[in-house]
Parts: C-alpha cells; structure tokens; sequence
C-alpha cells in the first residue's frame, strides 16, 4: 500500500464509504458546485471552506465521512498514528468548471518532459 502511495502521489482505499453515504456526499457536492458556481462563475474550481455555508449545505454527511472507522483505520495504516481525514471546515469539494482550465490542457505536454527528467519510484532508468 505504502509503494502504491509513494509511486503516485494518492491511495486508492477501496469499499470504505457505504453506498448510502456516496449518494449523500454526490449529492451535498453537487449543491456545493452549484453554489459555488453561483457565487464566484462558472470557472470555480472549489468552495471551501464548506463549514462556512452549512445554512445551504448539509454538512452532515461530510461529518459522517471524516468519522468513517474503516476510514480512519486506513488512514494510520497509511500513514502512521496520529493522521486523520479532513474535517467539514476544510473540505473543499472540487468543481467542474464551464470550460477545461489552461493547466490540464497543458498537462500532457507537462507529463511526457517530467517523466524523462524523474523516472517512477522503481524505475530501471
């Protein structure tokens, strides 16, 4: 887990969050991008942080997320004791936006020049 994590940069943690709790979150998020969109464009690419419009969104199901057991066991597996999620007060859901924004254009382009200069962890470069 630890290698998969040092190789790309993020762990996949698979079957943690109930069903229920994903269509709760999908939903809050989706409310949460809209709002956001509302109050800064269309081009907004978070709001955050969510606690400050807990009279718009219900923050219950991020709540409920940051308190998952299985979770925060994955979490200290990952990364030791004393690590845990986020709370509500610093989730920031991220948001589509209108139009694609000029970094992930230009990523491709990034990801072929990085890869010649730093080779994965594990590389026989």
């Amino acid at each position: 887990m630890i290698d998969e994590y040092l190789a790309n940069g993020y762990q996949i943690f698979r079957n943690i969050i109930p069903p229920s709790l994903l269509a709760d979150l999908r939903c809050q998020a989706d409310i949460a991008r809209d709002l956001a969109h509302q109050l800064n464009g269309r081009q907004t690419q978070r709001i955050q942080p969510l606690d400050q419009y807990g009279d718009r969104i219900d923050l219950q199901p991020f709540r409920d997320y940051v308190e998952l057991p299985a979770l925060k066991d994955a979490v200290e597996a990952l990364l030791g004791p004393g690590y845990t999620s986020r709370t509500p007060a610093c989730h920031g859901p991220a948001c589509r936006t209108a139009k694609p924004p000029l970094a992930l254009r230009l990523a491709p382009r990034w990801r072929r020049r990085s890869a010649d200069r730093w080779p994965r962890p594990g590389s026989t470069r």
